[in-house]
């Protein structure tokens, strides 16, 4: 049985005027999924994250996280909860300008209980980043500011990632590194949801919920979600060819592929090889 670690029960986000942002959506979100939000500007994705999160409230309706109903929460209770479960990476980076890479991480720390270099030189290292640890942001490109963003979302190890627009402001190497990011993140079993327009990051998602005006119009599952669970489940032989489903940022593996009768992980970074379809 899954246990369901986000659930949406006819939640809605109205504003003054008349605008609903979110109108009666109901969603669950099993642990270790990874859902994409789909949908053009204004249909509901960034509000839907903003209720999970607790940065926003339901007008009405409830948002059950992690098997707490957070809409009962106090502010500084949500605070701590999200501070501790959930993992919040930002399409705008949101990074402290006269704090080095390093420094950027160590606050996520910070706030949660006591700063730990070593952990945040890791984190940085975990996604290709331990080479940029002392520079200020403004000496990064988009997409190295988005993978110590990433590192800063994880520091603390949460159970949910949220993601807005992850990729949205990344040329198409530094996408092709975060998506491979999210993909080692799933394998991790970490529950993940991305709002993204990104075709390629959103068919490597389990399930897309699609929204329109702030519902809920349409959803399904991927065919790479389909393929990834059959090759998961299916032995290799020392004939067929064998990937990894996910590679550390830096891994110097990750394009290469393999043949069976080799390890089950991947050498240089661990993470699982199957067979390839």
């Amino acid at each position: 049985m899954n246990i369901v670690a986000i659930a949406l029960e006819n939640a809605s986000r109205a504003y003054p005027g008349g605008v609903r942002a979110l109108d009666g959506v109901s969603a669950q979100i099993p642990q270790g999924e990874w859902v994409s939000l789909i949908g053009p500007s204004g249909s509901g994705k960034t509000t839907f994250l903003n209720l999970v999160d607790g940065l926003d409230r339901p007008t009405s309706g409830r948002v059950t996280v992690l098997g707490r109903e957070t809409t009962q929460f106090a502010s500084d209770e949500m605070t701590t909860f999200r501070r501790e479960n959930i993992g919040l990476i930002f399409q705008q980076f949101h990074l402290i300008p006269y704090l080095s890479a390093l420094e950027n991480v160590m606050l996520a720390q910070y706030y949660h209980s006591l700063t730990d270099k070593e952990q945040a030189a890791r984190a940085l290292e975990a996604v290709g980043m331990s080479h940029r640890a002392t520079h200020l942001p403004s000496q990064l490109s988009g997409g190295e500011q988005q993978r110590v963003c990433i590192a800063r979302a994880l520091i603390n190890d949460p159970k949910i990632i949220l993601a807005d627009e992850p990729t949205a402001n990344l040329d198409e190497a530094n996408e092709a590194i975060v998506i491979q990011i999210f993909e080692r993140l799933h394998q991790q079993g970490k529950t993940i949801v991305i709002a993204t327009h990104d075709p390629s990051l959103g068919d490597l998602a389990q399930r897309k919920i699609l929204l329109r005006h702030g519902r809920v119009v349409a959803e399904h599952r991927t065919k790479h979600a389909n393929a990834a669970a059959v090759a998961s489940e299916s032995p290799c032989n020392e004939n067929e060819t064998l990937v990894a489903l996910g590679h550390a940022a830096d891994c110097p593996m990750r394009t290469i592929e393999l043949k069976g009768g080799k390890p089950d992980k991947c050498p240089q970074c661990g993470m699982k090889l199957v067979k390839k379809l």
